[in-house]
Parts: C-alpha cells; sequence; structure tokens
C-alpha cells in the first residue's frame, strides 16, 4: 500500500465531509416529515375524539328524551290506575253501604 499523501489525506477528508453534510441533511429531512406525520395523527385523533364526544352527547340528549317520555308515560298509567282503583273502591263502598244499610231493599 502506497504511503498517503497529504493530498489523498485532504481528499479522503472532503469525501468524508461531503457523507456527513448529505447524512445531516437526509436527518433534518426525516426529522420534517416525522413532524408532519405526528401533527396530521394527532390532527386526525383530535378530530375522531370530538367525533366521539358529539356522537356521545347526541345519544346522551336522545336516551334523556326517551327517559322523559318513558316517565311521562308511566305517570299517566299510574294517574288512570289510581283512578280506575279508587273508581272501584268508591264503587264498592257504596255497594257495601248499600248492602248494610239495608238500601238494597226498595
Amino acid at each position: 500500500m502506497p504511503p498517503a499523501t497529504i493530498a489523498s489525506n485532504e481528499a479522503n477528508l472532503l469525501l468524508a465531509m461531503q457523507k456527513i453534510e448529505f447524512i445531516q441533511r437526509e436527518v433534518e429531512e426525516n426529522k420534517r416529515e416525522f413532524e408532519a406525520d405526528l401533527k396530521r395523527v394527532k390532527d386526525d385523533s383530535d378530530a375522531e375524539i370530538r367525533r366521539v364526544r358529539e356522537k356521545a352527547d347526541a345519544d346522551d340528549k336522545a336516551n334523556k328524551a326517551s327517559i322523559a317520555a318513558l316517565v311521562a308515560e308511566r305517570d299517566k298509567a299510574l294517574r288512570w290506575g289510581i283512578s280506575t282503583l279508587g273508581l272501584a273502591v268508591a264503587g264498592m263502598a257504596t255497594w257495601i253501604f248499600n248492602l248494610i244499610t239495608g238500601g238494597h231493599i226498595k
């Protein structure tokens, strides 16, 4: 192997510096691409979170409306049942009263 000369050492050093600059540019480009991808993923996930929350809120409103309708229907049925039961009790009380007081005989 021939002895290294100053010129060949300088040439090798220049090539190495060029390779280092090339690698640094590649690293910077990869870093920019990574940051852009990271921003896109964050934006997509934020949008998905907003979509899920909006759907949950809409479902919650629908469920509350359904519950309110069921409560109103229950209350209406209870009023009807109490009225019917009250009329039946009043009618039976009248019948028993008439039976006891002899009102059935005319």
